[in-house]
């Protein structure tokens, strides 16, 4: 079957940040799998360097602000520009999924590395993701690992591991956190130079508990690493994985409640493919139930993606925009989810506040757009034409009745006025706070 504009329209959406007029005709009319494919290509995918403005050894601690700030701008600025954005996507998933917080790790090196590696796996093997998330200095900090030795065991890292990270609530036993805590016993950082910004993981044997744990009814020795691997191989805990990220995974891409059906669908995939990614993707995109009108009207962006769209659709760099200005009181801050449960879903984004931030961010925009002459021509157009002209620049291909009928009541009103300054300032910021943009 063939793909329609209107459902590439929403898969660019979905796994990216949304596709101009002319990414959207390449694809349409071609067969659905290749489509799909075309999205989840990442061979065209960027050198990943590391951001000039991150510096390097030597770093002193009144630096570390801007350095953040340095790779917030990266960041924002990959994930607009990209020609392969289900990478920064799904990056953007792990980093809610397997949460740090600057605030509380405050190494901006350690923050850039973990981003990486979650960059480099983010449609890779999900079993490799997730060892190595373990012992990123990042997350051994964030969640006070790099502080468990068998005298003093700590157990955030192994019940975050199991009930946000791996399996859920009500998953395991309070008895199964206690034996994984005293498996990662040791998994810490053998450098770890604050001022100058290093952290190294390494493991300390000495602190290592080498006594039998009992985990998931297993009595031996366990260590770390092989606490993961049970958690994957045992024939209870393996589907119930698979399913838990497979809701998540369609609760961050399709939007709340999914079809019966679907996520045992796409657990199943990921059991069969040894948890890769990308053909739980792969799968999902191609089903019938992502494109339903359920779906297509599932989710709204989170202020992230909401940022993002905007920068991918007027070219404006995030030095132009400032995401550090609007970010925060919208919610969603790269490098700073409000816990280790990450960012909340969807609804979430429904707010007074994050709407005000969102109006106050698109009013300021609106303005320098106006300067820089965007939709200038607009009053020289009829009032279908420029309605249709301001959509597209926005990528909105498939507009609601309802909210061309809106801006083209204003535009019929105002423009007897003759005051065309309005047109170009006031016309994008109706777009820009329309549902149709407002939506992922």
């Amino acid at each position: 079957m063939v793909m329609a504009a209107a459902d590439v329209a929403h898969l660019l959406r979905r796994a990216g940040f949304g596709g101009n007029a002319a990414e959207v005709a390449a694809l349409t009319g071609l067969a659905e799998t290749v489509v799909v494919d075309r999205v989840l290509d990442t061979t065209a995918n960027p050198a990943d360097p590391r951001p000039a403005g991150l510096g390097g050894a030597g770093v002193q601690d009144e630096d570390r602000w801007s350095r953040l700030l340095a790779l917030r701008y990266d960041w924002h600025d990959r994930m607009a520009t990209t020609p392969t954005p289900i990478v920064e996507k799904m990056t953007l998933f792990w980093h809610g999924h397997f949460t740090t917080s600057a605030d509380a790790v405050y190494r901006p090196n350690s923050l850039w590395q973990q981003l990486t590696f979650y960059r480099a796996h983010a449609l890779g093997n999900f079993r490799t993701l997730t060892q190595g998330m373990a012992v990123q200095p990042a997350m051994l900090l964030y969640l006070n690992n790099n502080e468990n030795r068998k005298k003093s065991p700590n157990q955030n890292f192994a019940r975050e591991l199991l009930e946000l990270f791996l399996l859920g609530v009500g998953n395991y036993t309070e008895a199964d956190v206690i034996a994984a805590a005293a498996a990662w016993t040791g998994h810490t950082l053998t450098t770890d130079d604050y001022t100058n910004d290093v952290a190294v993981y390494g493991f300390r044997a000495d602190w290592h508990d080498t006594a039998n744990k009992t985990f998931f009814g297993t009595t031996k020795n366990w260590d770390g690493p092989q606490i993961i691997d049970e958690v994957f191989d045992n024939v209870t805990s393996r589907p119930v994985m698979a399913r838990f990220i497979a809701a998540k995974l369609w609760a961050f891409f399709a939007g709340p409640n999914p079809p019966a059906g679907v996520v045992d669908a796409l657990a199943a995939t990921f059991i069969a493919s040894n948890f890769e990614i990308r053909p739980v993707l792969r799968a999902m995109f191609l089903m019938p139930e992502f494109y339903a009108p359920a779906a297509k009207a599932g989710l709204v962006r989170t202020p992230v993606e909401y940022f993002t769209a905007v920068m991918r659709a007027t070219g404006m760099s995030a030095d132009k925009l400032h995401p550090d200005w609007w970010l925060d009181d919208m919610g969603q801050e790269l490098y700073n989810p409000p816990n280790v449960s990450g960012w909340r879903p969807n609804a979430y984004w429904i707010s007074a506040a994050s709407a005000a931030a969102r109006a106050s961010f698109a009013d300021w925009l609106t303005w320098r757009l106006k300067d820089a002459g965007f939709l200038a021509d607009s009053p020289t157009k009829s009032v279908p034409d420029a309605v249709a002209a301001a959509l597209a620049a926005f990528h909105v291909h498939q507009p609601s009745a309802r909210i061309v009928q809106v801006l083209s009541d204003w535009l019929t009103v105002q423009r007897p006025a003759r005051q065309n300054w309005t047109e170009s300032k006031y016309l994008p910021l109706l777009v820009l706070l329309s549902p149709d943009v407002q939506l992922a």
